[in-house]
């Protein structure tokens, strides 16, 4: 739930400038201040600054975390950048998997990838990432194959439309399920 939205927006032929733009996602906090250029009313320039604190992020029967966040987004419709870091505060993988081996047996390709729809708004088209993940406390998955503490260290990179993840998930400690056994880490 969005509440407590604050700030000032000011609309002129030649930008929107947005100042100070404050408000709550459930109980996190966030900021955007900033200014996207325009010329014939279209954007030609944009370079914002988002902050979050606190800010929750769920996905439903899956995950749940909850976030701090500095990023710059900043450049023109043909190329933008997303910069900055994020720091986990907590979070939380719980959705089960099923993983049934038999039904694998015998098949000599993957399934194929879902199919996915390029963004093609200008700025986002165009946009790549630089946006680094660090931690405060070890990220947990419990589900039905893992009870695992993991410390992420990872850097999302790419674009937008094909974004790329590198680094490490140092799992701390914790248990496997496998086939009816169970492994400790």
């Amino acid at each position: 739930r969005m509440h407590d939205l604050n700030g000032n927006i000011q609309v002129t032929p030649e930008a929107i400038v947005l100042d100070n733009i404050r408000g709550m996602l459930d109980t996190g906090s966030f900021q955007l201040s900033g200014a996207i250029g325009l010329k014939g009313y279209q954007a030609s320039r944009v370079k914002l600054k988002f902050r979050a604190d606190d800010f929750p992020v769920i996905i439903p029967d899956t995950l749940e975390t909850r976030l701090n966040a500095n990023l710059d987004i900043k450049g023109t419709p043909e190329k933008s950048l997303v910069s900055g870091d994020i720091q986990m505060i907590e979070g939380k993988y719980y959705k089960d998997i099923r993983l049934n081996l038999t039904e694998s047996l015998g098949k000599t390709s993957r399934e194929e990838a879902l199919a996915t729809t390029d963004i093609s708004w200008p700025f986002f088209k165009n946009m790549s990432l630089d946006i680094t993940t660090r931690y405060r406390e070890p990220f947990v998955i419990d589900n039905n194959m893992a009870l695992l503490a993991l410390k992420p260290d990872l850097r999302i990179y790419g674009s937008l439309n094909h974004p790329l993840i590198s680094g490490r998930a140092q799992v701390e400690s914790g248990t496997v399920y496998f086939q009816k056994k169970e492994f400790n880490v």
